[in-house]
């Protein structure tokens, strides 16, 4: 019996029973109701932030198209060309109106990036998050956040 159970025992562990692939979860930021999510369409995000204050665009470097970008009150969001329209390649924030996920927003203090982030997170007055394919910056002024970036890598 004990024979039984450390072979089902192997067999388990030899299978990888227990490891799941990690979801992709890309970084966002919340504006009232409106979750911006990097790598997302951006037809839904627009159209529920309104009528931009400023707008530009430039070729695209990496890919045939036009990369865009939108200026709100507080806030900028640049899109790239993806095969279903327009997708979210970065977001910079530089009022208080937006927080990310963890509740961060222009003016929160350094401690309470460090909070969230680590007690080491801040390095020259910058903190970054970064995934494989996604980079968030915290840009601190005198011990508080100045700007957020969202960008894609």
């Amino acid at each position: 019996m004990k024979a039984i159970l450390m072979l089902l025992m192997l067999c388990l562990l030899l299978s990888g029973c227990g490891k799941m692939p990690e979801p992709t979860v890309h970084f966002s930021v919340s504006r009232g109701e409106t979750e911006i999510t990097l790598d997302a369409p951006a037809e839904p995000v627009l159209a529920a932030l309104g009528t931009p204050f400023g707008y530009g665009e430039q070729r695209c470097k990496n890919n045939p198209g036009v990369e865009k970008i939108y200026r709100f009150s507080g806030l900028s969001l640049q899109t790239y060309p993806g095969e279903d329209g327009e997708r979210i390649m970065g977001v910079q924030i530089t009022d208080g109106s937006h927080r990310t996920p963890e509740g961060i927003s222009i003016g929160d203090t350094a401690a309470r990036v460090r909070e969230c982030f680590g007690e080491n997170a801040i390095q020259r007055n910058i903190c970054t998050v970064q995934t494989a394919s996604e980079k968030m910056v915290l840009q601190l002024e005198n011990n508080l956040v100045a700007s957020i970036q969202y960008s894609l890598i």
